[in-house]
């Protein structure tokens, strides 16, 4: 299989994916240039190109060829005008011709080992570390993840996916995965969370977000697990932080007077509960992606707040790219117009059969190292355990 395609989970039972395919074009971005993906040759065209085209991008009539566009979490960088390094990957563009309503994916068995840990010991000098923020009031919420490293039996996407999905309870609202064998890269998310949606409202469009914060392990009682989340001080306080900062970062926009719809609703993902928040707001016919993507992303979930000063702590604290975890992914279909947060997401290597993935939390000065060590290994195992 050496042609690139995409797959997105959808709503029907009946046709649980849609795969897009026959790439009409495709780029993946650098800071000062871009790898053309079907003749793989490099091309001096800076970043600033990527956005200048997401700035062409109106949403006023359905979108015939299916686009996808990886945003990775580094491309913050961009946006927010800091250093980051020439060879980093910051975007890929896909635009594709073909699209194909799947009833299932076809593939042999995937196994996933785990050869790298994270020990609490490391995880808690950086926890100290960014609670000394806390405590001198640099920052209320930061969310601080640990990357873990897996060797994988087989490259073949379908037998990955399947694997993954292979049931209807194991799929997230948002999952999706891009295969693009000229770059040795397989990206696979089961996100549950959005960064935005939008849906056209008369001579408007309604804009939303659904941040997800707060978390407890779901293994037997689901209603008393959810009382005992719901009395949680600290994951309360937690999601009111970043469902503040979402609805400021849509009011940001195009000034529209954003506002929150639900606040601590229930969320069911394998082994978890999360609670989330559904903010919305009015956005006029002018506007374009690019400005939607330069107030919201990225995601102020998987930041903390406030957003700009806590990229900064953050970059200090895990020292290392997130890549597309963390980053979004942006589906441009038909009337279909949204965006994920690339949480429960994975990247593997096509050439050395390893797998990536990382998970972490948010932290305020309720929390504890060993609590919020303890639940990003509940957020590893609730993908991980799906490979079995």
């Amino acid at each position: 299989m050496k042609d690139p395609f995409s797959i997105f989970l959808t709503q029907d039972p009946q046709f649980p994916y849609i795969k897009f395919s026959q790439l009409l074009s495709g780029y993946a971005y650098y800071k000062n240039y871009r790898l053309n993906l079907l003749t793989q040759q490099r091309e001096d065209v800076f970043i600033d190109h990527f956005l200048k085209e997401c700035e062409k991008i109106k949403f006023n009539n359905p979108f015939e060829k299916p686009r996808v566009m990886h945003l990775f979490y580094e491309l913050q960088h961009i946006l927010y005008s800091t250093d980051v390094n020439d060879d980093c990957l910051l975007a890929i563009d896909l635009t594709y011709t073909d699209a194909e309503y799947l009833k299932e994916l076809k593939g042999g068995a995937c196994h996933i080992k785990n050869i790298s840990d994270v020990c609490f010991h490391d995880y808690e000098k950086k926890f100290n570390k960014g609670y000394k923020e806390l405590l001198a009031g640099n920052c209320y919420q930061f969310n601080l993840t640990e990357k873990f490293e897996f060797s994988i039996n087989t490259t073949d996407p379908l037998s990955i996916m399947g694997s993954l999905w292979k049931t209807p309870n194991a799929r997230a609202p948002y999952g999706h995965a891009s295969f693009i064998p000229s770059i040795n890269k397989f990206y696979l998310s089961n996100s549950p969370e959005s960064l935005f949606e939008l849906s056209k409202k008369g001579q408007q469009f309604c804009i939303r977000t659904r941040p997800i914060k707060g978390t407890i392990a779901n293994e037997n009682n689901s209603n008393q697990n959810w009382k005992r989340l719901l009395k949680s001080e600290k994951d309360r306080a937690e999601l009111y932080m970043i469902t503040d900062l979402m609805r400021n970062d849509l009011s940001r926009i195009q000034k529209p007077n954003a506002r929150v719809i639900k606040k601590r609703s229930r969320l069911f993902v394998p082994g978890l509960i999360h609670q989330y928040s559904l903010i919305e707001a009015f956005l006029d016919s002018t506007i374009n992606l690019f400005e939607i993507i330069k107030s919201l992303f990225p995601g102020g979930s998987i930041t903390g707040a406030p957003k700009k000063r806590v990229l900064e702590i953050l970059q200090k604290l895990e020292k290392r790219d997130r890549g597309f975890y963390c980053g979004s992914t942006i589906l441009l279909y038909k009337k279909i117009m949204a965006s994920s947060i690339n949480i429960r997401s994975a990247e593997i290597n096509l050439k050395n059969n390893k797998l990536y993935y990382s998970s972490g939390g948010g932290i305020t000065l309720l929390s504890t190292a060993e609590q919020e060590y303890q639940e990003t290994l509940r957020k590893l195992e609730s993908f991980t355990k799906l490979f079995v």
